[in-house]
């Protein structure tokens, strides 16, 4: 998710998850990505460009103070991409679960790709970003357990997600990627110079829910 800043220069995202809530009879579908993304009433496209397709609009969200805000304005379904850097590979969203110190997810930023068995280290904290100007609370962080770098900047707003096999096969959305520290620029996928890191700032899909109880994520199945 992309949406042009100054002339010749554009601020990039990732998607997270979907989500619903009840519109009279008519379920109506949103999104949840990062907040500090962009300010309620920005909009963003799929594309680099101010024609390219549109995809939503940043609307004000409580959240418990984690950094997760809300893009309204397409129609969101319960699936988030899962593959490599570039691909189209998807998987269906089966819930949501709260994060677990210990636990072990995967995250999948736009930029990055994915990257699996990033563990919870420690939860329940504050962080500032400077260059944003915000500070959140509740915040989880996370260590890939091989120190690859899982994510980095443009990898904003993507999802985290604890994974299932056999036949309930499909992913439980966990929390949003927020932020990294202990940066370096050492990437997956693309490099760009950009800075990436293996230690990832989450913020808890949980806080969203908590604070918005008319809202539940959004889950598919295969053929659905």
């Amino acid at each position: 998710m992309s949406r042009p800043t100054t002339p010749g220069r554009v601020m990039s995202c990732t998607t997270g998850f979907g989500v619903g809530t009840m519109n009279g009879s008519t379920l109506q579908t949103e999104m949840i990505t990062a907040h500090h993304c962009g300010a309620a009433g920005t909009t963003w496209r799929t594309g680099n460009y101010s024609d390219s397709p549109f995809l939503g609009t940043m609307r004000d969200t409580k959240a418990l103070g984690a950094d997760i805000q809300r893009l309204s304005g397409s129609s969101f379904q319960g699936v988030v991409y899962t593959g490599p850097n570039g691909s189209s590979a998807a998987s269906y969203v089966n819930g949501a679960v709260r994060p677990i110190l210990g636990d072990s997810y995967c995250i999948s930023g736009a930029r990055s790709g994915l990257v699996c068995r990033n563990i919870v280290t420690s939860m329940n904290q504050s962080i500032c970003y400077p260059a944003d100007l915000v500070c959140y609370t509740g915040q989880v962080y996370t260590n890939q357990e091989s120190r690859v770098p899982a994510a980095g900047q443009g990898d904003s707003g993507g999802p985290a997600f604890a994974t299932s096999s056999g036949a309930t096969a499909g992913i439980y959305a966990s929390g949003i990627i927020s932020g990294i520290f202990g940066n370096s620029t050492v990437c997956t996928a693309e490099q760009d110079g950009r800075l990436c890191s293996f230690q990832v700032i989450l913020a808890p899909v949980s806080s969203f829910f908590a604070d918005n109880p008319n809202y539940g994520i959004l889950v598919s199945q295969p053929g659905s």
